[in-house]
């Protein structure tokens, strides 16, 4: 638990440093958080400053509003809807969540097959299964990119 805690560290120094630095766009938004100026792109005025901002205090009213998550659970469940109606989505869905399982029984039960049926030892079983899922997972990325390519032409 420490390594992910150490590790962790500098994810949270990046975010701190992006929401410090980095500014989102005004946008127009149903919710009117954020007011672009008419006529002007990336919602900056003529003189070059920026839109109106709401204030720390407004933003985090507009967030602790119940208006705000209703419409956001909206969207989610238009979302949800939409996807359940496309049998493409499903089956693809389907087809994704049985190729895991596979791969994931597979990831669990193929190392101590390998020690117990063909006594290798287990450093050497996980040399051959990160070999082995390295190199022709490598070579299904770039054939899966060719393929499509083509399949799109």
């Amino acid at each position: 638990r420490g390594v992910f805690g150490v590790l962790g560290i500098p994810g949270l120094v990046l975010a701190a440093l992006i929401v410090a630095t980095l500014e989102d766009p005004p946008v127009e938004q149903s919710m009117g958080r954020y007011q672009s100026v008419p006529g002007s792109p990336g919602g900056e005025s003529p003189g070059g400053a920026r839109a109106n901002k709401p204030s720390a205090a407004a933003a985090a009213a507009t967030l602790t509003s119940g208006a705000f998550w209703a419409e956001m659970w909206r969207g989610v469940k238009e979302t949800f809807e939409h996807l359940r109606r496309r049998s493409t989505f499903i089956h693809l869905s389907i087809g994704v969540m049985i190729q895991v399982g596979v791969g994931l029984s597979i990831m669990a039960f193929l190392p101590i097959f390998l020690v117990r049926s063909h006594e290798m030892t287990i450093k050497n079983a996980g040399l051959s299964m990160s070999m082995v899922g390295g190199v022709f997972g490598a070579i299904g990325i770039v054939t899966g990119g060719i393929v499509g390519d083509w399949l799109v032409q």
